[in-house]
Protein backbone atom coordinates (compact mmCIF):
# COMPACT_ATOMS: atom_id res chain seq x y z
CA UNK A 1 0.00 0.00 0.00
CA UNK A 2 0.80 3.59 0.16
CA UNK A 3 2.16 3.64 4.38
CA UNK A 4 4.97 5.66 3.17
CA UNK A 5 3.30 8.16 2.96
CA UNK A 6 2.02 10.71 5.77
CA UNK A 7 -0.84 13.29 5.42
CA UNK A 8 0.02 16.73 5.57
CA UNK A 9 0.03 18.42 8.74
CA UNK A 10 -2.14 21.58 8.15
CA UNK A 11 -5.11 22.93 10.03
CA UNK A 12 -8.95 22.09 8.63
CA UNK A 13 -8.94 26.22 7.31
CA UNK A 14 -6.23 25.78 5.34
CA UNK A 15 -7.30 22.37 4.00
CA UNK A 16 -10.52 23.65 3.11
CA UNK A 17 -8.81 26.52 0.69
CA UNK A 18 -6.95 23.91 -1.38
CA UNK A 19 -8.97 23.06 -4.31
CA UNK A 20 -11.06 19.92 -4.58
CA UNK A 21 -10.46 17.89 -7.73
CA UNK A 22 -12.82 16.08 -10.26
CA UNK A 23 -11.48 13.26 -12.49
CA UNK A 24 -13.98 12.34 -15.32
CA UNK A 25 -13.32 9.45 -17.35
CA UNK A 26 -15.99 8.57 -19.97
CA UNK A 27 -15.39 5.30 -21.89
CA UNK A 28 -14.43 4.71 -25.10
CA UNK A 29 -14.60 8.48 -26.29
CA UNK A 30 -12.85 10.01 -29.49
CA UNK A 31 -12.25 13.15 -29.17
CA UNK A 32 -12.99 14.38 -32.71
CA UNK A 33 -17.21 13.47 -32.21
CA UNK A 34 -16.91 16.24 -29.84
CA UNK A 35 -17.98 20.07 -30.60
CA UNK A 36 -14.31 21.40 -28.89
CA UNK A 37 -12.50 19.04 -31.17
CA UNK A 38 -14.03 20.32 -34.45
CA UNK A 39 -17.44 17.99 -34.71
CA UNK A 40 -20.22 19.35 -36.52
CA UNK A 41 -22.84 17.26 -34.45
CA UNK A 42 -24.16 18.97 -31.55
CA UNK A 43 -22.95 15.79 -29.27
CA UNK A 44 -21.04 17.77 -26.18
CA UNK A 45 -22.10 20.97 -25.49
CA UNK A 46 -20.99 20.71 -21.70
CA UNK A 47 -17.95 19.32 -22.37
CA UNK A 48 -17.33 22.07 -25.04
CA UNK A 49 -18.10 24.57 -22.55
CA UNK A 50 -15.32 22.73 -20.09
CA UNK A 51 -13.05 23.25 -22.91
CA UNK A 52 -13.52 26.72 -23.39
CA UNK A 53 -12.93 27.15 -19.65
CA UNK A 54 -9.51 25.39 -19.57
CA UNK A 55 -6.59 24.00 -21.45
CA UNK A 56 -7.70 21.23 -24.25
CA UNK A 57 -4.76 19.03 -25.72
CA UNK A 58 -5.17 17.87 -29.05
CA UNK A 59 -2.49 15.38 -29.55
CA UNK A 60 -3.40 12.90 -25.88
CA UNK A 61 -2.57 9.40 -26.30
CA UNK A 62 -3.62 6.28 -24.41
CA UNK A 63 -0.79 3.58 -23.54
CA UNK A 64 -2.81 1.16 -24.89
CA UNK A 65 -6.19 0.42 -26.47
CA UNK A 66 -8.66 -1.19 -24.39
CA UNK A 67 -10.57 -0.15 -20.76
CA UNK A 68 -8.12 -1.80 -17.82
CA UNK A 69 -5.02 -1.18 -18.82
CA UNK A 70 -5.69 2.18 -19.71
CA UNK A 71 -7.21 3.54 -16.85
CA UNK A 72 -4.71 1.75 -14.87
CA UNK A 73 -1.85 3.47 -16.64
CA UNK A 74 -3.60 6.74 -15.42
CA UNK A 75 -3.69 5.20 -11.63
CA UNK A 76 0.21 4.46 -11.81
CA UNK A 77 1.33 6.68 -14.44
CA UNK A 78 2.95 3.67 -15.70
CA UNK A 79 2.66 1.81 -19.00
CA UNK A 80 0.98 -1.17 -19.45
CA UNK A 81 3.60 -3.78 -19.46
CA UNK A 82 5.34 -1.92 -16.16
CA UNK A 83 2.47 -1.60 -14.19
CA UNK A 84 1.27 -5.33 -15.52
CA UNK A 85 -2.38 -5.17 -15.61
CA UNK A 86 -1.69 -6.38 -19.48
CA UNK A 87 -4.18 -9.35 -19.32
CA UNK A 88 -7.71 -9.39 -16.73
CA UNK A 89 -6.55 -12.11 -14.97
CA UNK A 90 -4.01 -9.68 -13.00
CA UNK A 91 -4.53 -7.10 -10.30
CA UNK A 92 -2.61 -4.68 -9.24
CA UNK A 93 -0.37 -5.12 -6.56
CA UNK A 94 -0.22 -3.93 -3.03
CA UNK A 95 2.90 -2.35 -2.90
CA UNK A 96 1.94 0.09 -6.04
CA UNK A 97 1.15 3.05 -5.48
CA UNK A 98 -1.55 4.90 -7.02
CA UNK A 99 -2.85 8.34 -7.52
CA UNK A 100 -5.61 8.03 -5.24
CA UNK A 101 -3.25 7.00 -2.52
CA UNK A 102 -0.92 9.83 -3.09
CA UNK A 103 -3.65 12.68 -2.87
CA UNK A 104 -5.25 10.64 0.15
CA UNK A 105 -2.04 11.19 1.74
CA UNK A 106 -2.01 14.81 1.06
CA UNK A 107 -5.32 15.25 3.48
CA UNK A 108 -8.14 14.65 0.63
CA UNK A 109 -11.67 12.57 0.97
CA UNK A 110 -11.05 10.34 -1.70
CA UNK A 111 -14.00 8.33 -3.66
CA UNK A 112 -14.40 6.83 -6.99
CA UNK A 113 -17.79 5.90 -8.94
CA UNK A 114 -16.80 3.48 -11.56
CA UNK A 115 -19.27 1.73 -13.76
CA UNK A 116 -17.93 -1.26 -15.25
CA UNK A 117 -15.88 -4.35 -14.40
CA UNK A 118 -12.57 -3.58 -15.64
CA UNK A 119 -12.74 -0.48 -13.20
CA UNK A 120 -13.16 -2.36 -10.51
CA UNK A 121 -12.08 -3.77 -7.41
CA UNK A 122 -11.29 -7.27 -8.13
CA UNK A 123 -8.11 -5.03 -10.61
CA UNK A 124 -7.06 -3.13 -7.92
CA UNK A 125 -8.62 0.29 -8.53
CA UNK A 126 -10.03 0.85 -4.81
CA UNK A 127 -6.17 1.25 -3.46
CA UNK A 128 -6.37 4.79 -1.92
CA UNK A 129 -10.30 5.72 -2.17
CA UNK A 130 -12.24 5.86 1.08
CA UNK A 131 -15.32 5.44 -0.63
CA UNK A 132 -15.78 3.16 -3.54
CA UNK A 133 -18.75 2.84 -5.43
CA UNK A 134 -18.82 -0.29 -8.15
CA UNK A 135 -22.15 -0.27 -10.15
CA UNK A 136 -24.24 -2.78 -11.01
CA UNK A 137 -25.27 -0.78 -14.36
CA UNK A 138 -28.63 -1.41 -15.49
CA UNK A 139 -29.32 -3.16 -18.55
CA UNK A 140 -29.07 -0.99 -21.45
CA UNK A 141 -32.35 -2.13 -23.40
CA UNK A 142 -34.72 -2.03 -20.09
CA UNK A 143 -33.11 1.50 -19.78
CA UNK A 144 -33.98 2.62 -23.72
CA UNK A 145 -37.44 1.51 -23.28
CA UNK A 146 -37.83 3.31 -20.45
CA UNK A 147 -38.54 0.75 -18.03
CA UNK A 148 -35.52 1.16 -16.27
CA UNK A 149 -32.95 3.28 -14.83
CA UNK A 150 -29.84 4.26 -17.71
CA UNK A 151 -26.33 3.86 -16.57
CA UNK A 152 -25.02 7.33 -17.38
CA UNK A 153 -27.78 8.98 -14.60
CA UNK A 154 -26.97 6.21 -12.18
CA UNK A 155 -23.67 6.88 -12.35
CA UNK A 156 -23.97 10.74 -11.74
CA UNK A 157 -26.68 9.99 -9.23
CA UNK A 158 -24.63 8.13 -6.80
CA UNK A 159 -21.40 10.67 -7.67
CA UNK A 160 -23.86 13.38 -6.77
CA UNK A 161 -24.97 11.49 -3.13
CA UNK A 162 -21.09 11.35 -2.54
CA UNK A 163 -20.99 15.27 -3.14
CA UNK A 164 -23.87 16.11 -0.49
CA UNK A 165 -21.78 14.06 2.22
CA UNK A 166 -20.75 16.68 5.23
CA UNK A 167 -16.66 17.26 4.66
CA UNK A 168 -14.00 18.71 6.45
CA UNK A 169 -11.20 17.68 4.55
CA UNK A 170 -11.19 18.74 0.51
CA UNK A 171 -12.54 16.04 -1.91
CA UNK A 172 -10.99 14.44 -4.69
CA UNK A 173 -13.65 12.38 -6.70
CA UNK A 174 -13.17 10.20 -9.80
CA UNK A 175 -16.13 9.50 -11.98
CA UNK A 176 -16.07 6.46 -14.98
CA UNK A 177 -18.98 6.96 -17.36
CA UNK A 178 -19.51 3.80 -19.99
CA UNK A 179 -22.24 4.84 -22.19
CA UNK A 180 -20.29 5.01 -25.46
CA UNK A 181 -18.77 1.72 -25.25
CA UNK A 182 -20.71 -0.34 -27.83
CA UNK A 183 -23.21 -1.10 -26.96
CA UNK A 184 -25.04 1.55 -28.35
CA UNK A 185 -28.26 1.84 -26.75
CA UNK A 186 -28.84 5.72 -25.87
CA UNK A 187 -32.65 6.14 -23.98
CA UNK A 188 -34.96 8.65 -26.30
CA UNK A 189 -34.97 10.57 -27.22
CA UNK A 190 -30.88 10.60 -27.81
CA UNK A 191 -31.55 7.39 -30.20
CA UNK A 192 -32.81 8.88 -33.08
CA UNK A 193 -31.62 12.59 -32.10
CA UNK A 194 -29.21 12.27 -35.08
CA UNK A 195 -30.59 9.69 -37.37
CA UNK A 196 -34.41 9.12 -36.97
CA UNK A 197 -35.48 8.11 -40.47
CA UNK A 198 -33.35 5.26 -40.58
CA UNK A 199 -34.88 1.41 -40.97
CA UNK A 200 -32.25 -0.67 -41.37
CA UNK A 201 -30.93 -3.90 -39.06
CA UNK A 202 -28.05 -2.05 -37.19
CA UNK A 203 -29.28 -1.87 -33.46
CA UNK A 204 -26.29 -0.96 -31.52
CA UNK A 205 -25.18 -4.43 -30.40
CA UNK A 206 -22.02 -6.35 -30.50
CA UNK A 207 -23.98 -9.16 -31.77
CA UNK A 208 -25.08 -7.41 -35.06
CA UNK A 209 -21.54 -5.70 -35.24
CA UNK A 210 -19.49 -8.68 -34.90
CA UNK A 211 -19.31 -9.99 -38.20
CA UNK A 212 -18.40 -6.85 -39.22
CA UNK A 213 -15.10 -6.84 -36.45
CA UNK A 214 -11.44 -7.83 -38.06
CA UNK A 215 -10.34 -9.86 -34.66
CA UNK A 216 -12.91 -12.39 -35.66
CA UNK A 217 -12.21 -13.16 -38.99
CA UNK A 218 -9.90 -13.01 -41.95
CA UNK A 219 -12.22 -11.27 -43.61
CA UNK A 220 -14.79 -9.26 -41.86
CA UNK A 221 -17.65 -7.95 -43.98
CA UNK A 222 -18.18 -4.27 -45.61
CA UNK A 223 -20.36 -2.51 -43.31
CA UNK A 224 -23.12 -0.83 -45.63
CA UNK A 225 -22.64 2.95 -45.80
CA UNK A 226 -25.85 3.73 -44.20
CA UNK A 227 -25.20 0.90 -41.63
CA UNK A 228 -22.19 2.87 -40.64
CA UNK A 229 -24.29 5.93 -41.16
CA UNK A 230 -26.62 4.62 -38.45
CA UNK A 231 -23.58 3.27 -35.91
CA UNK A 232 -21.74 6.38 -35.67
CA UNK A 233 -25.45 8.38 -34.78
CA UNK A 234 -26.27 5.43 -32.02
CA UNK A 235 -22.48 6.33 -31.06
CA UNK A 236 -23.07 9.89 -30.99
CA UNK A 237 -26.64 9.45 -29.33
CA UNK A 238 -24.54 8.31 -26.05
CA UNK A 239 -22.11 10.87 -26.00
CA UNK A 240 -24.78 13.75 -26.10
CA UNK A 241 -26.34 11.83 -23.38
CA UNK A 242 -23.25 11.54 -21.15
CA UNK A 243 -22.56 14.88 -21.85
CA UNK A 244 -26.02 15.60 -20.51
CA UNK A 245 -25.19 13.87 -17.33
CA UNK A 246 -21.82 15.47 -17.39
CA UNK A 247 -23.22 18.90 -16.80
CA UNK A 248 -25.38 17.77 -14.09
CA UNK A 249 -22.68 16.19 -12.34
CA UNK A 250 -20.38 19.51 -12.74
CA UNK A 251 -23.76 21.38 -11.65
CA UNK A 252 -23.58 19.43 -8.59
CA UNK A 253 -19.86 20.04 -7.68
CA UNK A 254 -20.71 23.72 -7.74
CA UNK A 255 -23.12 23.33 -5.56
CA UNK A 256 -21.71 21.24 -3.13
CA UNK A 257 -17.99 22.18 -3.63
CA UNK A 258 -17.46 25.14 -5.79
CA UNK A 259 -16.94 24.96 -9.36
CA UNK A 260 -13.98 27.47 -9.39
CA UNK A 261 -12.12 26.30 -6.87
CA UNK A 262 -12.21 22.61 -8.01
CA UNK A 263 -9.61 21.37 -10.57
CA UNK A 264 -11.42 18.87 -13.34
CA UNK A 265 -9.82 17.02 -15.62
CA UNK A 266 -11.71 15.09 -18.39
CA UNK A 267 -10.34 12.56 -20.64
CA UNK A 268 -11.36 8.85 -21.94
CA UNK A 269 -9.44 6.02 -21.91
CA UNK A 270 -9.59 4.80 -25.61
CA UNK A 271 -11.36 5.53 -28.72
CA UNK A 272 -13.02 3.71 -31.27
CA UNK A 273 -13.24 2.28 -35.02
CA UNK A 274 -15.50 3.17 -37.31
CA UNK A 275 -14.04 1.06 -40.40
CA UNK A 276 -11.01 3.52 -40.79
CA UNK A 277 -9.12 0.09 -40.90
CA UNK A 278 -12.03 -2.21 -42.42
CA UNK A 279 -13.45 -3.08 -38.79
CA UNK A 280 -15.64 -1.66 -36.64
CA UNK A 281 -14.84 -1.56 -32.78
CA UNK A 282 -11.03 -1.67 -32.69
CA UNK A 283 -9.87 -1.27 -29.65
CA UNK A 284 -8.22 -3.83 -27.85
CA UNK A 285 -6.94 -5.06 -31.13
CA UNK A 286 -5.41 -2.49 -33.13
CA UNK A 287 -3.19 0.64 -31.59
CA UNK A 288 -4.22 3.19 -34.94
CA UNK A 289 -5.06 6.59 -34.04
CA UNK A 290 -8.46 6.46 -34.00
CA UNK A 291 -8.47 3.62 -30.90
CA UNK A 292 -5.81 5.76 -29.20
CA UNK A 293 -6.10 9.23 -29.86
CA UNK A 294 -8.34 10.79 -26.19
CA UNK A 295 -9.38 13.62 -25.12
CA UNK A 296 -7.98 15.58 -22.59
CA UNK A 297 -9.38 18.94 -20.78
CA UNK A 298 -8.14 20.62 -17.57
CA UNK A 299 -9.88 23.41 -16.43
CA UNK A 300 -9.06 25.38 -13.69
CA UNK A 301 -9.88 29.01 -13.29
CA UNK A 302 -7.15 31.27 -12.55
CA UNK A 303 -4.41 28.54 -12.70
CA UNK A 304 -5.19 26.46 -15.75
CA UNK A 305 -5.32 29.12 -19.17
CA UNK A 306 -9.23 29.31 -20.68
CA UNK A 307 -10.16 28.39 -23.78
CA UNK A 308 -6.03 26.84 -24.97
CA UNK A 309 -5.66 24.60 -27.22
CA UNK A 310 -2.67 22.77 -26.75
CA UNK A 311 -0.54 20.31 -30.19
CA UNK A 312 2.19 18.75 -27.48
CA UNK A 313 2.10 14.80 -27.73
CA UNK A 314 0.76 13.92 -24.14
CA UNK A 315 -0.40 10.53 -23.38
CA UNK A 316 -2.32 9.31 -20.26
CA UNK A 317 0.61 8.05 -18.29
CA UNK A 318 0.99 11.79 -17.49
CA UNK A 319 -2.37 12.38 -16.01
CA UNK A 320 -1.00 10.84 -12.02
CA UNK A 321 1.76 13.79 -12.57
CA UNK A 322 -0.13 16.75 -13.79
CA UNK A 323 -2.49 16.54 -11.09
CA UNK A 324 0.01 16.23 -8.67
CA UNK A 325 1.62 18.68 -10.12
CA UNK A 326 -1.44 21.12 -10.00
CA UNK A 327 -1.94 19.97 -6.26
CA UNK A 328 1.89 20.90 -5.32
CA UNK A 329 2.38 17.23 -4.05
CA UNK A 330 5.04 15.35 -4.58
CA UNK A 331 5.14 12.81 -7.40
CA UNK A 332 6.15 9.30 -6.30
CA UNK A 333 9.05 8.21 -7.74
CA UNK A 334 7.59 5.43 -9.58
CA UNK A 335 5.27 7.95 -11.81
CA UNK A 336 7.34 7.80 -15.06
CA UNK A 337 5.11 10.26 -16.95
CA UNK A 338 5.63 14.02 -16.53
CA UNK A 339 3.13 16.98 -16.04
CA UNK A 340 1.55 17.88 -19.17
CA UNK A 341 2.00 21.89 -17.88
CA UNK A 342 5.61 21.68 -19.04
CA UNK A 343 7.01 22.33 -21.96
CA UNK A 344 10.36 21.08 -23.77
CA UNK A 345 10.39 22.82 -26.64
CA UNK A 346 12.87 21.93 -28.80
CA UNK A 347 12.56 18.23 -27.65
CA UNK A 348 10.71 15.60 -29.95
CA UNK A 349 8.61 13.31 -27.61
CA UNK A 350 8.03 9.77 -28.29
CA UNK A 351 4.99 7.91 -27.22
CA UNK A 352 4.50 4.43 -26.65
CA UNK A 353 1.70 2.15 -26.59
CA UNK A 354 0.77 -1.64 -26.28
CA UNK A 355 -1.66 -4.48 -26.43
CA UNK A 356 -1.83 -7.66 -25.16
CA UNK A 357 -4.88 -9.74 -25.64
CA UNK A 358 -6.19 -13.10 -26.53
CA UNK A 359 -2.24 -14.49 -27.94
CA UNK A 360 -1.64 -11.09 -30.14
CA UNK A 361 1.09 -8.57 -28.95
CA UNK A 362 1.33 -5.41 -30.96
CA UNK A 363 3.70 -2.18 -29.87
CA UNK A 364 3.53 1.06 -31.45
CA UNK A 365 6.22 4.24 -31.11
CA UNK A 366 4.75 7.89 -32.53
CA UNK A 367 7.34 10.60 -33.24
CA UNK A 368 6.94 13.72 -34.48
CA UNK A 369 6.34 12.34 -37.87
CA UNK A 370 6.65 8.55 -38.28
CA UNK A 371 4.49 6.03 -36.89
CA UNK A 372 5.92 2.22 -36.37
CA UNK A 373 3.37 -0.76 -35.24
CA UNK A 374 4.75 -4.26 -34.93
CA UNK A 375 1.98 -7.20 -34.44
CA UNK A 376 3.22 -10.48 -32.92
CA UNK A 377 1.42 -13.80 -32.86
CA UNK A 378 1.73 -15.49 -29.17
CA UNK A 379 -0.63 -17.92 -29.52
CA UNK A 380 -3.52 -16.49 -31.28
CA UNK A 381 -3.76 -18.52 -34.43
CA UNK A 382 -4.05 -21.58 -32.36
CA UNK A 383 -6.65 -20.18 -31.11
CA UNK A 384 -8.28 -19.44 -34.63
CA UNK A 385 -7.87 -15.20 -34.64
CA UNK A 386 -6.60 -14.19 -37.98
CA UNK A 387 -3.10 -12.59 -37.47
CA UNK A 388 -0.94 -10.67 -39.88
CA UNK A 389 2.12 -10.37 -38.15
CA UNK A 390 4.91 -7.73 -39.01
CA UNK A 391 6.05 -4.24 -39.24
CA UNK A 392 3.68 -1.14 -40.41
CA UNK A 393 5.03 2.57 -40.58
CA UNK A 394 2.87 5.95 -41.44
CA UNK A 395 4.31 9.02 -42.15
CA UNK A 396 1.56 10.79 -39.80
CA UNK A 397 1.93 14.05 -41.77
CA UNK A 398 1.32 12.85 -45.26
CA UNK A 399 -1.08 10.31 -43.96
CA UNK A 400 -3.06 11.14 -40.71
CA UNK A 401 -5.40 8.44 -41.29
CA UNK A 402 -2.73 5.72 -41.29
CA UNK A 403 -3.79 4.11 -44.28
CA UNK A 404 -0.21 3.65 -46.61
CA UNK A 405 1.84 1.43 -45.39
CA UNK A 406 5.30 2.31 -45.83
CA UNK A 407 7.28 -0.29 -44.25
CA UNK A 408 8.22 -2.43 -47.62
CA UNK A 409 8.90 1.25 -49.77
CA UNK A 410 11.59 2.23 -47.01
CA UNK A 411 13.58 -0.79 -45.97
CA UNK A 412 16.32 2.03 -43.95
CA UNK A 413 13.48 4.00 -42.13
CA UNK A 414 11.79 1.05 -41.16
CA UNK A 415 14.87 -0.41 -39.82
CA UNK A 416 15.40 2.86 -37.88
CA UNK A 417 12.24 2.77 -36.20
CA UNK A 418 11.95 -0.91 -35.57
CA UNK A 419 15.23 -0.02 -33.29
CA UNK A 420 13.88 2.71 -31.72
CA UNK A 421 10.53 0.75 -30.91
CA UNK A 422 12.51 -2.54 -29.11
CA UNK A 423 14.47 0.00 -27.30
CA UNK A 424 10.74 1.61 -25.79
CA UNK A 425 9.51 -1.46 -25.55
CA UNK A 426 12.71 -2.73 -23.12
CA UNK A 427 11.90 0.58 -21.54
CA UNK A 428 8.51 0.87 -20.95
CA UNK A 429 8.81 -3.00 -19.16
CA UNK A 430 11.56 -2.40 -17.02
CA UNK A 431 11.66 -2.51 -13.51
CA UNK A 432 9.51 -4.42 -11.28
CA UNK A 433 6.26 -5.65 -12.19
CA UNK A 434 3.83 -4.36 -9.51
CA UNK A 435 1.21 -6.74 -10.65
CA UNK A 436 0.00 -10.52 -9.40
CA UNK A 437 -2.58 -13.06 -10.14
CA UNK A 438 -5.77 -11.79 -9.40
CA UNK A 439 -7.63 -13.36 -6.32
CA UNK A 440 -11.07 -12.60 -6.52
CA UNK A 441 -12.93 -14.74 -9.45
CA UNK A 442 -15.10 -13.15 -11.31
CA UNK A 443 -18.95 -13.49 -10.93
CA UNK A 444 -20.81 -15.59 -13.53
CA UNK A 445 -22.80 -12.01 -14.12
CA UNK A 446 -19.71 -10.19 -14.58
CA UNK A 447 -18.44 -13.10 -17.18
CA UNK A 448 -21.41 -13.13 -19.13
CA UNK A 449 -21.32 -9.68 -19.59
CA UNK A 450 -17.70 -9.55 -20.29
CA UNK A 451 -18.49 -12.10 -22.96
CA UNK A 452 -21.62 -10.36 -24.68
CA UNK A 453 -19.06 -7.76 -25.38
CA UNK A 454 -16.00 -10.20 -26.47
CA UNK A 455 -13.76 -9.77 -23.76
CA UNK A 456 -14.21 -13.53 -22.93
CA UNK A 457 -13.89 -16.05 -25.84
Amino acid sequence: MFAALCCLSCQPAARNRRPHVVLISIDTLRPDHLGCYGYERQTSPNIDRLAREGTRYTRAYSPTSWTLPAHMSMFTSQTPSHHGIVEDRYALGQDATTLAEVIQAGGYDTAAITSWIYVGRKFGFDQGFAHFEELAQPQRRAAASGTGASPARTTTDAAIRWLQRPRENPAFLFVHYFDPHMNYEPPPPYDIMFDADYRGDADGSYTWAKPFIAAFQSEPRAIDARDREHMLALYDGEIAYTDAHVGRLLDAVDRELGLDNCIVVLTSDHGEEFGEHGSLEGHGWTLYDEVLNVPLIVRWPGHVAAGRAVDDPVTLVDLGPTVLDLLKLTRPASFAGRSVLESAPGQPRWLFAESDRFGVRKRSLRGPRYKIISTEDTGGSAKGLPIREGLEVFDLIEDPGETNDLSTRDSTRTSDLAKLLAEATARASSGSMTASARDEELSAEEEERLRSLGYIR
